[in-house]
C-alpha cells in the first residue's frame, strides 16, 4: 500500500498558481472545492457535496436553524400540519424574489414540485408522497400526501426554488435542465456568472436577495476545482485561497501550529464506507461481504489517518437514532475470514474491483489499506480511480444493465444525512428504491425486511416507535455487511484565521454558508 501522497506535481501546481489571483478589492472568498458538482441544478444534482454547496444559491421552504437540529422558516414563514398527518399548508415569505427579477409564489412552489416530480432525480423522494400541490392564494401552498410521511417536513430541505419564468424560457424539451448546467435562477444569496469547467466557478450576489449579508461581507465566490490536496494546502499557506476542502490529514498538526491559519473543527454526523455490489459476484454473497467486513481493521485506519477519524458507528452514526457505541456487526478476525472466503469459493483467481474518485484522500487512503487487506488473505483486487461524475455516472448506468464482465465490487463512499435524521441516512444508503443513481444506494444493496422497517418508520407517528424500527433496521443492515463501516468523521475546515462569521453544522458536512462570512 502507498503511503500519503506528498509530492506536488509540476503540472498541478503550475496550473494552480498560474491562475488569476483576485485583487483585494473583488472582496472575493476563494475556496477550493472538495469536488466539482455536475450541475447547477438543485433537481437533478445527486452528489452530497454538490446538494450541500448549491444551497447558497436555491432556498427552501423550511431548513435548519443555524447549527441546531430545529426547523425553521426560510421561504415559508410558517406552516401547519393535519391530525392525519397528510395536509400540510405553509404561509410563504412575502416580497421574495428570484435572481431573475420574478416573484416567489404559490405557483412557483407548485411548479417546482411538479418539475421534480417529472424530472425524478435529485430530491425525488422528498416530494414522491405528494399527491396534489395546491395554490389557495399567493402566499399560501398546500400539499396533500398520499399518506402519512414522518420525515416530510424535514426533507422540504431538499426542495429548494427554480425561476419558473427561467425555466419556461431556456425549456429544450428538456425542463431546462442544459441550460442550469452552467446558469442559476434561485432566491438564495449568490447567483452564478461563470464556469470554467474543470478550473473554477464564480458566483456573485444576488442583488434581489430578500436578506442581508454582513457590514464586511464578500461581493464574490471563486470556487477553485482543485483536485490535488497538497496543491490546495500550498495555496492556503501562500494566502491564495481562504479555505480549503480537500487536504492531507497527516498535515493538520502543521496548519494548526501556523499563526495566519485556523482549523474548525467538529464532530460531524458523517461515515466512510466501502459499499459492496449487491448484485455482482462474488460480493452478491454474504458470505463473502461478511468476510470483508472481518478483514477490515479500524484502528489501522485510524492510525493512518493520525487519529483525525474515529472508528465507524455502523451503517449510521449512532446518535442519529438514539444508540451510544458501535453497531458493527463483526470485528476483525482474518482468520475467520478466510474460512468464509474459503466457504465462498472465493480465491485469487476471482476478479475484483475497487474504486474511489480522484482527490479524496481519505477514500484513497481506506480502500488502498482495503486492497492490502485483501491481499493478505490472497486476493487481488485491482484500484480504479476517476472522477466523482464519472464514476457516478457509470454506477448509474450499470445498475440499469448489470454486467459481471464490467462490475465494480466495493466503492468508497463518505455520506452524512441529508436533513438530520437517522430515517433519511438508512434509506438514501441502504434502500432498495434508492439504488440506480436515485439515492446513495450505489452498490446496489437491497433487503426486503430493511425495506419493509424503513416504510413503517416514515409512517409511524410516535419517534421513539420510529426509532426502534431504525435501529432494527441498521442492525440487520450491519448483519447483512451491506458495506465495510470505514470510520467516522471529524470534520476539519482548514481556513485563513482572518475569515469570520462560520457557524459550524453538524448535519452537513463541508457546509459552508458563504454570505455569513466576512474577512477581518
Amino acid at each position: 500500500m502507498r503511503q500519503p501522497f506528498r509530492a506536488l506535481t509540476v503540472l498541478a501546481l503550475g496550473l494552480a498558481l498560474a491562475a488569476p489571483t483576485p485583487a483585494a478589492a473583488e472582496q472575493a472568498l476563494r475556496v477550493g472545492l472538495y469536488g466539482e458538482i455536475v450541475t447547477h441544478d438543485p433537481h437533478v444534482e445527486r452528489n452530497r457535496y454538490g446538494i450541500v454547496l448549491l444551497r447558497n444559491v436555491y432556498e427552501p421552504l423550511v431548513d435548519l436553524k443555524g447549527a441546531s437540529t430545529q426547523l425553521e422558516g426560510v421561504l415559508a414563514s410558517s406552516w401547519s400540519v393535519s391530525d392525519d398527518g397528510k395536509t400540510y399548508t405553509f404561509q410563504l415569505r412575502p416580497g421574495v424574489k428570484f435572481s431573475d427579477g420574478t416573484a416567489f409564489d404559490a405557483e412557483a412552489v407548485k411548479f417546482n414540485v411538479e418539475r421534480i416530480q417529472k424530472l425524478k432525480q435529485g430530491p425525488y423522494l422528498q416530494v414522491k408522497a405528494i399527491q396534489r400541490a395546491e395554490v389557495v392564494s399567493d402566499t399560501t401552498v398546500r400539499f396533500v400526501l398520499d399518506r402519512p410521511f414522518g420525515p416530510f417536513l424535514r426533507g422540504l430541505a431538499l426542495v429548494r426554488m427554480i425561476s419558473p419564468s427561467a425555466i419556461r424560457a431556456n425549456d429544450k424539451d428538456d425542463l431546462a435542465r442544459k441550460w442550469l448546467v452552467d446558469n442559476t435562477a434561485g432566491t438564495g444569496a449568490w447567483k452564478a456568472v461563470s464556469w470554467a469547467h474543470g478550473q473554477e466557478i464564480a458566483w456573485d450576489r444576488n442583488p434581489h436577495w430578500w436578506a442581508r449579508f454582513p457590514a464586511k461581507g464578500f461581493d464574490r465566490v471563486r470556487l477553485r476545482i482543485i483536485n490535488e490536496p497538497s496543491t490546495q494546502q500550498l495555496m492556503l499557506e501562500k494566502g491564495d485561497l481562504d479555505i480549503i476542502l480537500l487536504f492531507n490529514r497527516d498535515d493538520v498538526a502543521r496548519m494548526r501550529s501556523n499563526p495566519r491559519l485556523q482549523v474548525v473543527e467538529g464532530l460531524a454526523w458523517e461515515q466512510q464506507y466501502i459499499q459492496l455490489n449487491g448484485l455482482a459476484a462474488p460480493t452478491n454473497n454474504r458470505k463473502v461481504r461478511e468476510a470483508f467486513a472481518r478483514l477490515w481493521n479500524p484502528d489501522e485506519y485510524v492510525a493512518l489517518m493520525n487519529g483525525t477519524v474515529l472508528p465507524s458507528d455502523g451503517p449510521v452514526p449512532g446518535d442519529l437514532i438514539g444508540l451510544t457505541g458501535s453497531q458493527v456487526a463483526y470485528k476483525h478476525d482474518p482468520a475467520r475470514a478466510a474460512q468464509l472466503l474459503k466457504e465462498a469459493g472465493v480465491g485469487p483467481s476471482t476478479p475484483l474491483a475497487l474504486m474511489y474518485n480522484k482527490g479524496d484522500e481519505p477514500k484513497r487512503l481506506a480502500v488502498e489499506l482495503f486492497q492490502a487487506q485483501l491481499a493478505k488473505v490472497g486476493l487481488n483486487a485491482k484500484v480504479e480511480v476517476d472522477t466523482w461524475p464519472a464514476q457516478l455516472k457509470f454506477m448509474t448506468e450499470w445498475f440499469k444493465a448489470p454486467s459481471q464482465a464490467t462490475a465494480k465490487h466495493g466503492l468508497g463512499l463518505i455520506s452524512s444525512p441529508r436533513f438530520a435524521t437517522g430515517w433519511d441516512m438508512l434509506y438514501y444508503l441502504f434502500a432498495s428504491e434508492a439504488r440506480g443513481g436515485v439515492g446513495s444506494n450505489f452498490m446496489n444493496y437491497s433487503n426486503s425486511t430493511v425495506d419493509g422497517l424503513l416504510a413503517e418508520a416514515a409512517t409511524v407517528q410516535d419517534d421513539e416507535k420510529s426509532q426502534e424500527l431504525l435501529r432494527r433496521a441498521a442492525k440487520l443492515v450491519a448483519e447483512d455487511a451491506a458495506a465495510v463501516f470505514v470510520s467516522r468523521t471529524k470534520e476539519l475546515i482548514p481556513m485563513q484565521k482572518n475569515i469570520k462569521g462560520l457557524v459550524y453544522r453538524k448535519s452537513l458536512t463541508r457546509y459552508l454558508v458563504f454570505h455569513e462570512l466576512w474577512r477581518e
